[in-house]
C-alpha cells in the first residue's frame, strides 16, 4: 500500500490503527523508553502522520493505555457488582464466578497496569491512587462483604490478597510469555481461598523485625540507595548518571569515581541485591522446613511471614527490574529471578504439607498464587507508600489462604 492509499483511510480508522500500534510498543519499551518515530514505523506512516492524529507522546500514552485501562477496570467493578447481586447457591460458588470473571479480566488489565505504574514512577503513583486501586477496591469489596465473616477478617487485606493473586498468576504467564488457562488456573485459586470463608480465630502475632538501615557515613552504600531511588522514578531508560550523583550529594566526577557506567550502577543497585535477597530468602525457608515440628497451621504462618518480609524489601528493585526495560526484564525473570524464587516457594509449601505433598506439578499454581498474593500486599505499600506490619498482615494471610488438602492415593 502506497502513502496516497493510506491517506484515505478515515480518520477514525487511521486513529485505531495508531493507537493499537502505539499499545504495542508502549507494553514493549515503556513510556519513557518510547518514540512517536518507534509508533510510526510500526503503523508503516510517517511521523508527520501520528502528529496529525495526536499532538504528543503524553497524548498517544494516555488515549492508548490510561483510558483502555480505566474502561478495563471500570467494566471489572461493575461485572463484579452485577455477580455479588445475582443470587447464589453458596458463597463458594460466588466466589468461583468471582475468581473467573477477574482473573480473566486481569489477563487484559495486567499489562495496562504494569506499564502504567512503573513507565514514570510519579505519574503511575498518581493514576494508580485516584484511578486505578478506588475501583479495583470497589469490585473486591463487594465479594469481600458477600463472602466473608468481617469480624475475622480484614477487608483491606483480603481485597489486597485477592488483587494481589490473580494479578501474580497474570503476570507470570505475561512474563513467561504463555498463554493462562483462565478456568483451570480461577478454579485452583478458589480452592486456595475457600477455606477462608470460615478462618479460625486470629493467630497470636510475634513481635516485629527490625530491619537494618543503610548506614548514611559510607558513600557506595549512598550512592547505591540514590540509584535504586533515581531507577524506581525515572525507569532505568530515563535514568541520567548525573540525576544520581544529584541524590547522593556527589559531583558527576564523584559517581564515576565508584561506577564506570549506568548499566554497571544499575546491576550493583538493583539486579545484586534482589538475587541477594532471594538467596537469604532461601536460606530462611530452609532453616524453616529443618526446624522443630510444628502443626501445619502455625507452619504456613510463619512461611507467610518470611515470604511476605522478602516481598517488601524485593519490589521497589523487582518493580524496576521488570518494568522498566520489558524485554530486559523479562529475561531476567525467566533466568535469574523466578527459578530461585519458585524452588524456595516451593520447598515453603512442601514442607507445610509434609509428608502429604502432592506432586510438584499440582503444586506450581499454589506457588504463583502464594508469590501474587504477597506481591500485591507488597506493590500497594509501594505505591501508597505505606509501612507493613509484616506479622500482623502474615498472620492475616494465614487465614485467608488454605492450603487445599492432598487428594488420596497421590
Amino acid at each position: 500500500m502506497n502513502e496516497t492509499e493510506r491517506t484515505r483511510l478515515a480518520p477514525e480508522v487511521r486513529q485505531a490503527q495508531v493507537l493499537a500500534a502505539a499499545r504495542e510498543v508502549f507494553l514493549r519499551s515503556g513510556l519513557l523508553g518510547t518514540t512517536v518515530k518507534a509508533v510510526a514505523d510500526t503503523v508503516g506512516v510517517t511521523e508527520t502522520a501520528i502528529y496529525h492524529h495526536f499532538a504528543s507522546k503524553e497524548e498517544l500514552f494516555r488515549k492508548a493505555v490510561e483510558e483502555p485501562l480505566h474502561r478495563l477496570v471500570t467494566d471489572v467493578r461493575d461485572r463484579m457488582q452485577r455477580l455479588v447481586e445475582t443470587p447464589s447457591t453458596s458463597r463458594r460458588a460466588l466466589l468461583a464466578a468471582a475468581n473467573e470473571v477477574f482473573l480473566g479480566a486481569m489477563v487484559e488489565i495486567a499489562p495496562l497496569l504494569a506499564v502504567t505504574l512503573f513507565g514514570e514512577a510519579e505519574r503511575g503513583r498518581e493514576f494508580y491512587t485516584t484511578e486505578i486501586w478506588p475501583r479495583l477496591n470497589q469490585a473486591i469489596e463487594a465479594l469481600i462483604t458477600a463472602g466473608w465473616d468481617l469480624d475475622r477478617a480484614d477487608p483491606e487485606l483480603a481485597t489486597l490478597g485477592f488483587l494481589g493473586v490473580h494479578y501474580g498468576v497474570v503476570m507470570d504467564s505475561v512474563l513467561a510469555d504463555e498463554v493462562l488457562d483462565v478456568p483451570g488456573a480461577a478454579a485452583q485459586i478458589t480452592t486456595l481461598f475457600e477455606g477462608s470463608i470460615h478462618a479460625d480465630a486470629p493467630i497470636p502475632q510475634p513481635t516485629p523485625k527490625r530491619r537494618e538501615r543503610l548506614t548514611a557515613s559510607h558513600r557506595r552504600p549512598l550512592i547505591l540507595q540514590a540509584a535504586r531511588e533515581a531507577f524506581l522514578d525515572k525507569g532505568l531508560t530515563g535514568t541520567r548518571m548525573k540525576d544520581i550523583a544529584g541524590r547522593a550529594g556527589l559531583s558527576d566526577a564523584g559517581l564515576y569515581a565508584h561506577f564506570e557506567s549506568k548499566d554497571e550502577l544499575y546491576q550493583a543497585a538493583v539486579q545484586e541485591p534482589l538475587e541477594r535477597l532471594v538467596a537469604h530468602f532461601t536460606d530462611e525457608i530452609n532453616l524453616l522446613s529443618s526446624g522443630p515440628d510444628v502443626d501445619r497451621k502455625t507452619l504456613l504462618r510463619r512461611a507467610n511471614e518470611q515470604l511476605l518480609a522478602c516481598m517488601v524489601e524485593l519490589t521497589p528493585l523487582l518493580a524496576v527490574a521488570l518494568f522498566s526495560e520489558l524485554d530486559k526484564g523479562r529475561v531476567f525473570y525467566r533466568e535469574v529471578f523466578l527459578p530461585r524464587l519458585e524452588e524456595a516457594t516451593l520447598g515453603m509449601v512442601r514442607g507445610i504439607y509434609g509428608a502429604e505433598a502432592p506432586p510438584d506439578d499440582d503444586l506450581d499454581i499454589v506457588v504463583e498464587a502464594m508469590l501474587g498474593v504477597h506481591f500485591g500486599v507488597a506493590l500497594d505499600n509501594l505505591m501508597r507508600g505505606r509501612p507493613v506490619d509484616v506479622p500482623k498482615v502474615a498472620a492475616r494471610l494465614s487465614e485467608l489462604i488454605t492450603l487445599p488438602p492432598a487428594e488420596p492415593g497421590r
